[in-house]
């Protein structure tokens, strides 16, 4: 997992970055020296079709600005396996370094055709689908991304929890784990019909992740006004306001809720998987609330 406590910006020739560091934030000052001159340099590179390292400081190669409220090491090897972030709109996320949630975000809608004129919409015109008559409505047991994951799982030999969130679904396995980075890991969740900003975020981030509290707009709230890393006290003030009216409002949601397993029923579930998901189903999962 790539989450560091320090963090600075630098600017050069119009350019500001950030830096990063486990270590100091004089370290992660230098590195958002470096990072800026790096971003002038390549700026003003003539162009190299054959180069495969031009935008490597683009975000695809930045470790997300997250704050870590709470963290999990493996107790034999001290290797990091968990933790709970929170993203730059204010929700709690749930990262893990070996066990695979896989997002699967339904499909964009194609906009309703017209059936006819004006006289065929006012006399019989063909009505528009709706959720309720849509078979791929999100939360539809006949929903082809479902039949997707089904057989991923089923194919792989894997035993899925199945959950549904607002905008799709939520696959976490229980008898497996995965390296993230692994060719493995991608073709699983391909397979599964994963999102695929998703699959390169688990990349890049070193880890699988997954929203535990309501997104602040779907609540009726503005996004925080800063988000870590803050500037000044005046900013991380200005977020602890926000903070005070979003968690009370979130805990009234649910991120998601628990739909079915699929593959193997009687496969012995991995000890890290079954923390993480005792961890995630009682932050992310509220019995009849409604999901946000």
């Amino acid at each position: 997992m790539r989450f560091y406590p320090h963090w600075a910006q630098g600017e050069r020739d119009g350019f500001r970055v950030w830096g990063w560091s486990d270590h100091s934030l004089d370290h992660a000052r230098q590195v958002a020296t470096d990072r800026a001159a790096k971003a002038v340099a390549e700026y003003n590179a003539p162009y190299d079709e054959n180069r495969t390292d031009r935008w490597d400081y683009y975000p695809v190669d930045r470790p997300l600005r997250e704050a870590v409220i709470d963290a999990w090491d493996d107790p034999h090897t001290g290797e990091a396996l968990g933790a709970i972030s929170r993203n730059h709109y204010g929700a709690l996320v749930l990262n893990s370094s070996r066990v695979m949630f896989i997002d699967i975000d339904p499909p964009p809608r194609e906009k309703p055709k017209k059936q006819g004129g004006l006289l065929s919409r006012l006399f019989g015109g063909a009505p528009e689908p709706s959720p309720q008559n849509d078979p791929a409505a999100p939360g539809s047991a006949e929903d082809p991304r479902l039949d997707g994951l089904r057989r991923a799982a089923t194919s792989a030999g894997l035993q899925v929890r199945v959950y549904r969130t607002p905008a799709g679904y939520r696959g976490l396995v229980m008898n497996r784990t995965f390296n993230p980075k692994h060719d493995t890991a991608h073709a699983v969740m391909s397979a599964a019909n994963a999102d695929r900003l998703y699959i390169s975020l688990c990349h890049s981030q070193d880890c699988f992740r997954a929203r535990l509290t309501a997104k602040p707009w779907r609540i009726g709230l503005p996004r925080p006004p800063r988000s870590f890393p803050f500037a000044d006290e005046l900013a991380e003030a200005r977020f602890d306001a926000w903070l005070a009216d979003y968690e009370p409002a979130a805990s009234a949601y649910a991120a998601c809720e628990y739909l079915e397993t699929v593959g193997p029923r009687d496969a012995e579930p991995d000890p890290e998987a079954d923390r993480v998901m005792r961890t995630h189903d009682a932050l992310a999962c509220g019995d009849g609330l409604p999901l946000a």
